[in-house]
């Protein structure tokens, strides 16, 4: 272990490595500093460092380390001030750790108006750890009944990772609430809801509440409801909570019917849920047999994260399986069987994999106890058992897992020969100590900064509002590029290029979307460096920190933000330079209607791949050509000529749709009548048009021409 003065002189140093390890060092060994005051000082500093992995680490260790503090009053001062700071995850986890804290302070009264004054913050996620803070700290409340009508105001917020945060409190502290019935009927609302989000936290709150509901049969029927939800998300948290609440439904035969039935839906979130389900009260299984082959099935489900599940609930029935076994040699069977069950888990390629944890204690388990292995497996299992750990390795909670686990081990070695009973005990005791730590590995995970958090896919609150952003950044770029287009000003080539690059975000791939957001970020400074001086302000102030941001949604965000402000700014500009009367645009729009009603009836009647292919091609040619005069003969562009930010008209998404399919024909002809090496240059071109969509294709024409110029030349020869 490291010294404090080796522990603070690595808090200095300019090696980043070295700095990691300090936060490691000082999280996991602050309680033995022998000044504390100097220990959190160097936490203060760390929280500030450039490095957003040590900046993270650095604020969630003030969660462990606030109680070993000899002045709390100060130390939630400086915990208040971290919360303002402008790097939003630490924001977060500073409003995250007053939660933990909370318990701590002397004026609670104090520390409540706190957390409700950073419950409306600015940061979204600072409001939201702020709610939750408010759940960890529910039971200290001075006013329990007041807190709980707090927690139900900001259950209510605008901002969804407010209302997520705050309903998912709710649950918690739900056992401290003095009037129960008041505070179920509260729940009942809140399942009601048009918000899948509120409703997703209701049913996880429902599953955390469970034994404390008055009415069990009611919150079944809820739950049972919530299970059929529409939306995904929903249903997943209800899979979750009919889960952790089974031992305690008044009908295992109708619980197991609901939770059979959720094996078979549509979504992959909701069926490795109930797969886990299953493992998690397989002792309670009315068909035990049943429940073991449908974990069969849906180990060969096509999905990682069903797979996964699958095969770690596998493992861990066949664990109970054995802990219940008459004969040692069907206990060695179940125990081998589980530790195969347990390394198909850890293959799938998924975050927060439950069994990799496990995986390493029971194989060393069981070579310990059937197969008289040395002190060397013990020391193996210590080694794999921490590189699972991995990047939570200073989580004191993961350590001791560790430990205990190898203590566990040790003592296995120490009796060579163990009767059933005994490996029976054991079985019992580390088949939950293994759920435990699995589940510790997956909260420890949830605090991790940077490339952790992005890898996470299937966090459903993160997951919906990236999603929602996304959508929010790609309406946007299309306006800029609609607005922009065909204007001949300095902002028309930012603006197709910025359309282009949102098209390929996708929540299904957030690495992709933060190097994305990257590329966004420098097309937004290219725009601020056109804006008129006078009018860059805010709009450009925000594009300065999209870089700076370390948490995806918070930089999403932002570059929304700053899209929203820029397209205002070019429309004002747009519409102060437009001196078109109005009778000129009518005139306009009657003049565009009837030419592209021309151009449609003659697309329509022209199939490439009929007669002379080459003829057609020409024709279809011809007609893209007139587009593209006719886009030249007036100042703005097809889908914007009947006024600024209109939707596009029937006609143009029609004529869209049409050249859509000429595209599609003039691809399989391409295939068909040239080699790979003669085409690929144009399929490529193809390939990189295809992302426009209906009458996204009007705004492609120059390049659609070039691409049909190429295919009559190549033809030609080919003839």
């Amino acid at each position: 272990m490291l010294s404090q003065a080796e522990i603070h002189e690595m808090a200095f140093s300019r090696k980043v490595e070295d700095r990691r390890e300090a936060v490691a060092s000082l999280d996991s060994a602050f309680s033995h500093l022998p000044d504390k005051e100097e220990g959190w000082q160097d936490l203060l500093r760390l929280a500030q460092d450039q490095d957003s992995y040590v900046r993270g680490e650095a604020a969630a260790a003030f969660s462990s380390a606030f109680s070993h503090l000899p002045d709390k009053e100060e130390g939630w001062q400086d915990l208040l001030r971290l919360a303002q700071n402008q790097n939003s995850y630490v924001k977060g986890e500073a409003a995250s750790s007053l939660g933990s804290a909370f318990s701590h302070l002397l004026d609670k009264e104090q520390g409540w108006q706190d957390l409700l004054s950073l419950a409306q913050d600015q940061d979204s996620y600072v409001k939201g750890e702020a709610a939750s803070a408010l759940g960890s700290a529910f039971s200290h409340l001075p006013d329990k009944e007041e807190g709980w009508q707090d927690l139900l105001r900001l259950a209510k917020n605008r901002d969804s990772y407010v209302r997520w945060r705050a309903a998912s409190a709710l649950g918690s502290a739900f056992s401290h609430l003095p009037d129960k019935e008041n505070g179920w009927q509260d729940l009942l609302r809140l399942a009601k809801v048009h918000d899948r989000v509120v409703r997703w936290s209701a049913a996880s709150a429902l599953g955390s509440a469970f034994s404390h509901l008055p009415d069990k049969e009611e919150g079944w029927q809820v739950l049972l409801r919530l299970a059929q939800d529409r939306d995904r998300f929903v249903r997943w948290g209800a899979v979750d909570a009919l889960g952790s609440s089974f031992a305690l439904l008044p009908n295992w035969e109708e619980g197991w019917r609901i939770l059979l039935s959720l094996t078979q839906d549509q979504d992959n979130l909701v069926r490795g849920s109930a797969a886990s389900a299953i493992g998690s009260f397989f002792a309670l299984l009315p068909d035990k047999e049943k429940g073991w082959q449908v974990l069969l099935s849906l180990a060969q489900d096509q999905d990682s994260y069903v797979r996964m599940n699958a095969y770690h609930s596998l493992g861990r029935s066949s664990i109970y399986r054995a802990a219940i076994a008459n004969e040692k040699n069907v206990i060695r069977a179940e125990l081998e069987a589980a530790v195969e069950f347990f390394e198909r888990s850890s293959q799938e390629e998924t975050q927060s994999n439950p069994a990799r944890f496990c995986l390493p204690f029971y194989r060393s388990y069981l070579a310990l106890t059937f197969q008289g292995a040395s002190e060397e497996e013990v020391q193996k299992f210590l080694a794999e058992a921490k590189d699972a750990v991995g990047s939570s390795e200073n989580k004191k909670e993961l350590f001791a897992a560790v430990k205990n686990l190898a203590k566990a081990l040790e003592e296995t070695q120490k009796q060579k020969e163990k009767s059933k009973e005994q490996i029976q005990s054991d079985l019992e005791a580390y088949r939950w100590y293994c759920g435990r730590a699995a589940e510790h590995m997956a909260a420890a995970e949830e605090k991790a900064p940077g490339a952790v958090q992005l890898l996470r896919k299937c966090n459903p609150i993160i997951e919906a509002r990236i999603e929602a952003i996304i959508a929010g950044i790609q309406k946007a770029a299309r306006e800029i590029c609609q607005v922009t287009r065909g204007s001949g000003t300095k902002y028309e080539a930012p603006g197709v290029r910025i359309n282009q690059e949102t098209k390929s975000l996708s929540s299904e791939d957030p690495i992709k979307v933060f190097k994305s957001s990257t590329r966004i970020a420098s097309i937004l400074r290219e725009f601020c460096s056109l804006l008129p001086g006078d009018k860059r302000g805010h709009a450009c102030e925000i594009v300065d920190e999209i870089e700076a941001e370390q948490e995806l949604s918070g930089r999403l965000s932002k570059i929304e933000l700053a899209q929203t402000h820029i397209l205002l700014i070019i429309r004002m500009e747009a519409e102060s330079a437009t001196k078109i009367k109005l009778e000129e645009i009518h005139s306009d729009i009657k003049s565009m209607n009837k030419k592209l009603d021309t151009i449609i009836f003659d697309l329509s009647k022209i199939k490439i791949s009929s007669g002379d292919i080459i003829t057609n091609l020409w024709a279809v040619r011809s007609e893209l050509a007139k587009i593209a005069d006719m886009e030249k003969g007036f100042s703005a562009d097809l889908s914007n000529i009947s006024k600024p930010s209109s939707s596009p008209s029937d006609g143009q998404i029609e004529l869209g749709n049409l050249i859509g399919a000429k595209v599609l024909e003039l691809e399989e002809i391409l295939k068909t009548k040239a080699t790979k090496e003669d085409n690929r240059a144009i399929l490529n071109k193809l390939e990189s048009l295809k992302p426009s969509a209906g009458f996204e294709w009007l705004g492609r024409i120059a390049d659609l021409i070039a691409v049909f110029d190429a295919s009559i030349k190549l033809l030609q020869f080919l003839a």
